[in-house]
């Protein structure tokens, strides 16, 4: 009878359990408001202007870090740092499989600076599978667009040291400008990370593709972006978010709450015939009482823009 007892109790909470429908997941952080973090504020005097080691301990993700933290847009060019790391860290951070489960938009307005519409569209990722665990946790995609020039892309992805609003480490872009000239790829290099990526030495994409979507395939297999949370959580903290995306700890499995894809496939389920936004009114951030400084930190409107503006044009797609 225990034994009896004991089975029925199993079954009965794995119906319930089964019976739950889970809720699909809002990944669109453009509206919210967010607590961000600053490298700066752990370097002391002059050290920045040296290249820092991306294992630094004081650059670690932190245990706390939550959603709320999660800095929604890059700084500009002035404000990143050089990092340096090994060739071995280099292919971890680039190849380790990752899981998309945020994105912020943008749509850049014409002006003096930029002639043209542009769309940003930035994917947040984890790398919940990293084997050295003293590199960044969270990775961010960049997509630029041309809704006037259907041939233009450009595709920029970076690690985000520490979860740091300035902790950008970009790793990686592609660049594509017209029909008839196949896109490009360029890596960073360790020590220069805070340079235009494109003064590395170029690489052609095999077969040579124009097509955003050819493009988005091949960075996100090159970049390792494997999926992206389909379903809900409860979770708030970004190491448990990481952990549960992950079905084993010792494997490359999966949990039942993300979804494989491809570039070409996650750009035509969400992106695909809608406009993107004019999300200027809400990209608003705060400086984290982390920091010891709780105050009101504004990257909205106009100024946003011209910094983004004064960066990009259709000849510099990796500058965003």
């Amino acid at each position: 009878m225990e034994n009896y007892g004991k089975k029925n109790r199993y079954n009965s909470f794995r119906v319930t359990t089964m019976e739950q429908k889970p809720t699909l997941h809002s990944m669109d952080i453009s509206k919210q408001n967010k607590y961000v973090m600053y490298l700066s504020k752990r370097l002391i005097d002059s050290e920045g202007k040296k290249p820092l080691d991306i294992t630094d301990p004081r650059f670690l993700t932190s245990q706390t870090f939550a959603l709320s933290n999660l800095p929604k847009l890059g700084e500009d060019r002035e404000a990143r740092y050089n990092f340096s790391f090994t060739d071995e860290q280099f292919q971890e951070m680039l190849s380790t499989p990752k899981v998309i489960f945020a994105t912020s938009e943008y749509r850049m307005l014409p002006s003096k600076n930029l002639s043209n519409r542009m769309n940003v569209l930035h994917l947040y990722m984890l790398a919940p599978w990293l084997k050295d665990k003293e590199l960044p946790l969270i990775y961010r995609m960049d997509i630029l667009t041309n809704p006037d020039n259907l041939n233009f892309s450009g595709f920029q992805m970076s690690a985000i040291v520490g979860g740091f609003k300035d902790g950008e480490c970009v790793l990686f872009g592609t660049m594509s400008a017209r029909k008839d000239i196949p896109a490009l790829y360029y890596y960073c290099r360790s020590g220069i990370t805070k340079r235009d990526i494109r003064d590395g030495t170029p690489h052609e994409i095999e077969g040579n593709p124009t097509n955003l979507y050819d493009i988005a395939d091949f960075v996100f297999s090159h970049c390792g972006v494997k999926y992206y949370q389909k379903y809900s959580s409860s979770k708030t903290k970004i190491y448990d978010i990481a952990k549960s995306f992950r079905a084993r700890d010792e494997y490359v499995i999966p949990s039942e709450i993300v979804q494989g894809t491809t570039g070409s496939e996650f750009i035509h389920k969400f992106f695909d015939g809608r406009e993107i936004e004019d999300n200027s009114q809400y990209m608003r951030e705060l400086v984290s009482i982390a920091n010891g400084n709780f105050g009101q930190k504004d990257v909205s409107n106009s100024s946003n823009e011209d910094n983004l503006g004064q960066s990009i044009n259709s000849d510099s797609a990796l500058r965003y």
